[in-house]
């Protein structure tokens, strides 16, 4: 039986290490805005805005929240729900004022 160097070994190691992909990479619909906070377990109620829907933190008077991939079970005007994911801004959006880009790790219905 032929026996493979320890050096061919860890070269095929580090390929395999290097071309594995980040899921997380994937699940981010604005991966070139800017880190802004995190929000975790926060209670928010999904609103219908010109056919577009958001997401309004419990306590906020400001800021809306255009969600990244929101399933469609979650799109229902008023639907109160408990959110977690990451905040993002970009600067150079002018689409809707007080809005930023939001990217949900986890949500579930109230």
């Amino acid at each position: 039986m032929h026996k493979l160097k320890p050096s061919v070994l860890v070269i095929v190691l580090i390929a395999f290490v290097s071309c594995k992909k980040n899921s997380a990479s994937t699940d981010d619909c604005f991966p070139n805005d800017e880190f802004s906070r995190e929000i975790t377990n926060e209670t928010a109620t999904v609103e219908k805005i010109d056919g577009e829907f958001y997401l309004v933190e419990q306590g906020t008077i400001d800021e809306t929240l255009r969600p990244c991939k929101l399933d469609d079970e979650f799109k229902v005007d008023g639907l109160q729900v408990l959110i977690s994911g990451t905040v993002k801004v970009n600067q150079y959006d002018s689409r809707v004022c007080c809005t930023v880009n939001f990217v949900i790790t986890k949500i579930s219905k109230l």
